[in-house]
């Protein structure tokens, strides 16, 4: 914000002369920096005041924090659904109706095979949300850096990319954290 120091509430800054008759401008500006957002503060605000949220993140990109909130949300929510008997038991289910839906025969080791993978899931799941989450929005803020500054010109940098891609991503996160609980009551996945 800037705010004139010249003793003059409003209107223009009028010239004076100096030592040499010249006409010259001169005033001082004050730069009253305002604080950035805090992690807490850029997430709440991503969902209650997006505007003013994306603008601190334009200024000052950051991007590893919002990253780390979501994955962990969605992949903990994982990590928790998974670990019950109802999850284990949707995605036996998921399972089965996916390789019957191909019209693969489902023998009895087949299906052995699945139950131990159901058991692993907790884990398994989990692990490639870390890993697939960030590949996802690397390769979105890819694409917008590459539409945004390539073709049309625009001055932002791939941090500034992945930082408002990764700012939005705990939208999803929430998401998955209101879908996972009528899931699991219905043990489906």
């Amino acid at each position: 914000t800037l705010h004139r120091t010249d003793g003059q509430a409003n209107g223009p800054i009028q010239p004076v002369p100096n030592r040499k008759g010249l006409m010259i401008t001169t005033f001082q500006l004050t730069v009253v920096a305002t604080p950035h957002k805090p992690l807490p503060a850029r997430i709440v605000g991503v969902l209650f005041s997006p505007w003013a949220t994306y603008a601190d993140v334009a200024t000052r990109p950051r991007w590893f924090g919002a990253l780390t909130f979501s994955v962990a949300v969605i992949a903990g929510g994982f990590f928790l659904l998974l670990s019950t008997d109802a999850g284990q038991q949707a995605v036996v289910t998921q399972q089965t109706e996916l390789m019957q839906s191909f019209g693969l025969g489902l023998t009895d080791a087949t299906r052995d095979q699945i139950e131990r993978g159901a058991t692993r899931a907790r884990y398994t799941v989990p692990i490639a949300e870390i890993v697939v989450i960030p590949l996802i929005a690397v390769v979105i803020a890819g694409g917008l850096f590459g539409v945004f500054t390539i073709l049309f010109g625009g001055d932002g940098t791939f941090k500034h990319m992945i930082a408002m891609v990764t700012h939005g991503m705990p939208m999803g996160a929430l998401q998955t954290r209101v879908t996972l609980p009528p899931q699991y009551e219905a043990a489906t996945i």
